[in-house]
């Protein structure tokens, strides 16, 4: 699970970032997400990975990889769609929906029914902003970011009480 913490502390990060910039708040406000992230990365640390056969092993990076794939695909065409269309507001809301979404088929295939709170945090979150009357970037990354950082801590506790 320790590279789950990292790709989700690295991608919690990316968003928070992005909601910092895309808002136009002060670059000094980027100290806040850089901090979560070395702060998460060094729990990550020694975070003890669950032992998993090589076949449990394979499959995961199977799924992940495919699943990742898809939602990188349906990234890119939604996004490349919406703006095309100057739908420029609805871009990251979106992106938030497709994230979530993949989080559901993972959820099953690599045996973290954690991912399907993600899957539905991001979804809401990504949900609420399309139907605000207002442009709301930083809301949707700041709440993205949160949702990908609880999943970390989720995961990160789940792990302190199963070591011995």
């Amino acid at each position: 699970m320790r590279s789950a913490i990292w790709v989700l502390n690295i991608f919690a990060t990316i968003w928070c970032a992005a909601a910092i910039l895309i808002s136009g708040w002060p670059t000094g406000f980027l100290v806040v997400p850089l901090c979560v992230a070395v702060a998460c990365a060094a729990l990550a640390g020694h975070h003890a990975p669950r032992p998993r056969d090589r076949g449990q092993q394979a499959a995961a990076w199977k799924a992940v990889s495919l699943w990742g794939g898809i939602e990188l695909a349906a990234i890119v065409v939604v996004a490349a769609l919406l703006v095309r269309f100057g739908a420029h507001a609805a871009v990251m809301p979106a992106v938030a929906i497709i994230v979530g979404l993949h989080f559901l088929p993972l959820a099953s295939s690599i045996g973290v029914p954690l991912y399907r709170a993600t899957a539905a945090g991001l979804i809401v979150a990504g949900a609420i902003a399309l139907v605000l009357p207002a442009p709301m970037p930083a809301a949707v990354g700041i709440s993205a970011a949160a949702i990908l950082w609880s999943s970390c801590a989720a995961i990160l506790v789940r792990g302190r009480r199963a070591e011995p």
